[in-house]
């Protein structure tokens, strides 16, 4: 296992010194797997190139294994949030809350509270040239992603006292 958890596989190269010297990265053969909807386990084939002919490798199949997880998908209507960065004026939203449409494992819905996604607009000096807002995201759980806000940019008015 490695550093970051992700499983390594130990291939042992037999051959002469000149080959082994230019042997310096080894490659699966492409595949294509569509339609899974369980975890699925297989054996790839090592890309022996014509340059590494002479050369001996075990195990010549690498095993992979691919974790499916279901996921559902939820919108929910959410209030924006104003972050003033050099400007004192008060900003008026139009619309003042967006729809986002996000994807998660559904092993986590219960878990994950979109109340607590932090939507806002950045308001800088310059928003006097802005035709309108873009919408932006933090705070958003890891295993959530986010598909849709809508709508992705805001209309404004700069209210003066």
């Amino acid at each position: 296992v490695g550093e970051n958890g992700d499983m390594r596989l130990l291939v042992k190269v037999e051959g002469e010194k000149e080959l082994l010297d230019n042997l310096d990265t080894l490659y699966t053969q492409n595949i294509n797997i569509s339609n899974i909807d369980k975890t699925h386990i297989s054996l790839i084939p090592i890309e022996i190139k014509q340059q590494y002919k002479g050369l001996y490798f075990q195990p010549i199949n690498i095993p992979i294994k691919i974790d499916v997880e279901e996921v559902t998908e939820n919108i929910v209507e959410l209030p924006i949030n104003i972050v003033k960065q050099g400007i004192e004026e008060d900003v008026k939203l139009f619309p003042s809350k967006v729809k986002v449409k996000y994807r998660l494992p559904i092993k986590d819905y219960k878990n994950v509270n979109p109340e607590n996604f932090y939507i806002y607009v950045l308001c800088t000096e310059d928003i006097h040239n802005k035709k309108k807002l873009r919408v932006k995201y933090s705070n958003i759980p890891n295993n959530v992603e986010i598909l849709d806000i809508n709508p992705g940019r805001l209309d404004y008015i700069i209210v003066n006292e």
